[in-house]
């Protein structure tokens, strides 16, 4: 049996409340699955510009923060 297949058989024993749990618990993953995915493509695209990078403890210390 797959891991798959465990876990719908699993699933299927679930009480109403458990299973919104479960399926809360699931949303809030593939949202940061989503949002981790947008910042790696973010940071390819910055790095893919041109000229020079900045290190961030530069412009932090340029900025007057900590």
């Amino acid at each position: 049996m797959s891991t798959v297949e465990m876990v719908v058989e699993k699933a299927k024993r679930l009480s109403e409340r458990e299973a919104r749990e479960v399926l809360a618990v699931l949303d809030r993953l593939e949202r940061d699955r989503d949002e981790e995915r947008e910042d790696i493509e973010a940071s390819r695209q910055a790095l893919a510009e041109p000229g020079e990078n900045i290190p961030w403890e530069t412009i932090k210390q340029e900025a007057g923060l900590k």
